[in-house]
């Protein structure tokens, strides 16, 4: 294969580039430019992903905010809705520089990936109806490996039900696995707390915000430590309001993520019942901790346990739901011929976004002839792949069993 060829669709970035090498931007870029839209949630994202690559939607998008009426047209018919819409989205597109807002997140650290991307938890959105088109990350994407449970509940919660969240996360935690939740105020940031006191599995938190886009901003110090230990997700870009309408979509991917859901303290009519029911009709195990029959806030675990969802006693009973022992460690990911130093290099330079030749040899400091071979080695060992002159990273890192 040839390491030194350019992406044979790839265009030159909106309003220039820095360097040689971010004269190109990969689909991902373009994606980002679309979820970035006005009113844009999933279902949206997906509806514009659909009208053909996210490069030729957003130069669609272009050309109709330069008075091409055809591409008006095709948009508003395409959405059968009123063209105030479209019209915001057009205005915002006029002034949207791409390649500008795909390096501000590389700048600010912020991991980005597809559907089509290596880095994709295939299995997790398997039976999402809405799967996000585009998830972006603080921290590190390994800690999506193995075993994972989320544990929700509500912001209103009781001290019992705080204590309840931060021993079951501690718990799990030290027992390898890793626990999902929405880092919102009361059982999230229970649960996330008792994760990091553990020092054992890494937290992972799925928020409806922008990455750098703290919410609530009580929680600053524990969602700084999350994206730290852990890992920070959302479908949101950088500098998005945490506005109401994001929350549901938000529950749902809490509820993908898990494979075990389980409910702390929730309300009749609360966000964690709607996370449970959601996590139900895609068929995963969903648990509900009893409580004071006369507390508000446990009103909802016992509607889920009427229904049937099976009752959490402690971690042994989420455990058990896993198909693990209680104690067992966290399942190591696939093996694989653990890459050198050098390689190992070369691994973190690439990280989970698509980059080019050109990106490894500046973030290293290898000459070209080692990047390149290095570059191979990865590859044929499952480390790596390569693909239209962009290399992306195929294989999560091996976790300690």
């Amino acid at each position: 294969m040839s390491l030194h060829s350019d992406p044979p669709d790839a265009v030159p970035s909106p309003g220039g580039a820095r360097a040689s090498h971010e004269a190109y931007l990969p689909p991902e870029a373009y994606l980002l430019a679309l979820a970035s839209l006005p009113l844009v949630g999933p279902a949206r994202l997906a509806r514009l992903a659909a009208l053909g690559t996210p490069e030729r939607t957003w130069r669609r998008l272009v050309r109709a905010a330069a008075g091409d009426q055809v591409s008006v047209r095709a948009l508003v018919g395409a959405f059968a809705t009123p063209s105030g819409l479209v019209d915001a989205w057009l205005g915002f597109a006029t002034g949207f520089d791409v390649g500008a807002c795909w390096q501000r997140h590389r700048d600010a650290g912020v991991g980005l990936c597809s559907k089509t991307s290596p880095a994709w938890p295939v299995e997790a959105f398997a039976d999402e109806p809405v799967p996000p088109e585009l998830l972006l990350w603080r921290g590190d994407i390994d800690a999506l490996a193995g075993a994972r449970v989320a544990v929700v509940g509500t912001r209103s919660c009781t001290r019992y039900g705080l204590e309840l969240a931060q021993e079951l996360g501690s718990e799990l935690a030290q027992c390898g696995v890793a626990v999902v939740s929405g880092l919102a105020a009361g059982i999230d940031a229970a649960v996330h707390r008792g994760v990091l006191e553990a020092s054992g599995a890494p937290p992972i938190a799925v928020v409806g915000s922008g990455p750098d886009v703290v919410y609530p901003r009580r929680n600053a110090g524990l969602w700084n430590q999350v994206a730290v230990d852990g890992l920070l997700l959302t479908e949101a870009p950088m500098g998005t309001r945490p506005e109401a309408w994001r929350f549901p979509q938000r529950n749902r991917v809490i509820a993908a993520l898990g494979d075990v859901v389980v409910v702390v303290e929730s309300h009749q009519r609360g966000g964690a019942v709607i996370t449970a029911r959601h996590a139900m009709a895609s068929g995963r195990t969903v648990l509900a901790m009893p409580g004071s029959l006369r507390s508000p806030a446990s009103q909802g675990c016992h509607d889920l346990i009427a229904d049937g969802v099976g009752v959490c006693r402690g971690t042994d009973d989420v455990l058990l739901a896993l198909g693990m022992s209680p104690g067992a460690r966290r399942r190591s990911a696939e093996d694989r011929r653990p890459p050198d130093p050098q390689g190992q290099q070369v691994l973190d330079a690439v990280g989970w976004q698509p980059v080019t030749l050109d990106t490894v040899v500046e973030a290293t400091g290898l000459d070209l002839a080692t990047a390149v071979v290095l570059v191979d080695d990865l590859v044929a060992a499952r480390w790596l792949t390569h693909s239209a002159g962009w290399i992306q990273r195929v294989a999560r890192s091996q976790m300690p069993t």
